[in-house]
């Protein structure tokens, strides 16, 4: 399966996190997609949350910060789990060491606590309005995208037959994100249509040099 460069222009649609699987200091909004960290800059942990729903292949999960902390250190922490837990005691999501569990923190991803991924742009200064993206292929293959753009293939054989979550460690400089999936492109519907003039400039002769459709 072939990955898109840029998913910037993707359709994004609401994903509703978790609020009865997360941290005691997560605050959510009303459409439980914004998730905020109670007294953010006294209080660095405790606010694990995880999607509502399980991922789908082909869509990018998409976290949002919306607002940061300078008066702490270290960051986001964001990965896929197949073991989702019966409530949320660790302060930490890396703390958790549950089976088939890939979490990215700072500049590497892990899968059981074993990195398998390094030299991925850090995570943990993440800036306001500034997102990661983690897409799982039909195939098991796992991407991270930065701001809409993709960085790499990060792991493999994550086992797609079985239902897979999004969590996210809303921890640090980290006070506040946004969660989302985007999907497809947003001009899609253009393929049949530029095809369709191409072959009537190639055909017709109708002058097409001067359509201003695609002009920016």
């Amino acid at each position: 399966m072939s990955v898109a460069a840029d998913v910037s222009d993707w359709i994004d649609t609401p994903a509703p996190l978790n609020t009865n699987k997360c941290g005691e200091r997560a605050v959510f909004s009303s459409s439980d997609t914004i998730v905020q960290r109670r007294d953010p800059d006294s209080v660095r942990y405790k606010c694990v949350c995880y999607t509502a729903h399980p991922l789908s292949p082909g869509q990018v999960w998409q976290t949002t910060v919306l607002e940061t902390t300078i008066t702490l250190l270290s960051g986001l922490t964001v990965g896929v789990t197949a073991t989702l837990p019966q409530v949320v005691p660790f302060e930490l999501l890396f703390q958790r060491s549950g089976p088939h569990e890939w979490l990215y923190r700072g500049t590497s991803l892990s899968h059981n606590g074993r990195n398998v991924s390094s030299d991925l742009p850090n995570i943990e200064f993440l800036k306001r309005h500034q997102t990661v993206g983690l897409l799982l292929t039909a195939s098991g293959d796992l991407h991270v995208f930065i701001n809409g753009l993709h960085v790499k293939k990060v792991a493999s054989g994550l086992p797609v037959n079985n239902h897979l979550w999004g969590a996210v460690d809303v921890y640090g400089r980290c006070a506040k994100i946004k969660s989302e999936l985007l999907s497809g492109g947003r001009w899609g519907w253009c393929d049949g249509l530029c095809q369709l003039l191409l072959y009537t400039k190639q055909h017709c002769g109708s002058g097409l040099e001067e359509n201003r459709f695609f002009s920016k």
